[in-house]
């Protein structure tokens, strides 16, 4: 529990910052930093046993979703490049009309009224 703190060649600087952490951490007793250490350690202990596990289920997880992120990617580019503009995908902006898929502008047509 005991720490080295005095560094043999500190700066007036670091001397200052150094006995300001030494004053805030001097407030609790030693028994109340003996339990939260205690505290500390019990809380790495239960992360590491835990959570960490889950994450790197996670982490295998995500792996396994990339390459078929990249399929969907690559039929998407492939959609983009042959888009229809469906009806469902077009937003009037103005003089123009833009498909929200593909993200291509187009001129407004020239509609003759139906009667």
């Amino acid at each position: 529990m005991s720490q080295t703190r005095k560094n043999a060649n500190e700066t007036a600087e670091e001397r200052q910052e150094r006995l300001f952490k030494e004053s805030v951490a001097n407030h609790a007793t030693r028994s109340e930093k003996t339990a939260w250490a205690r505290k500390q350690a019990n809380l790495q202990k239960f992360v590491k046993l835990k959570v960490n596990p889950i994450e790197e289920h996670i982490r295998d997880t995500q792996a396994t979703l990339v390459p078929l992120y990249d399929e969907v990617n690559g039929m998407r580019e492939e959609m983009v490049s042959s888009c229809i503009h469906p009806f469902d995908m077009l937003v009037v902006d103005g003089d123009y009309c833009i498909c929200r898929f593909c993200n291509k502008k187009l001129a407004k047509p020239i509609v003759m009224d139906e009667e």
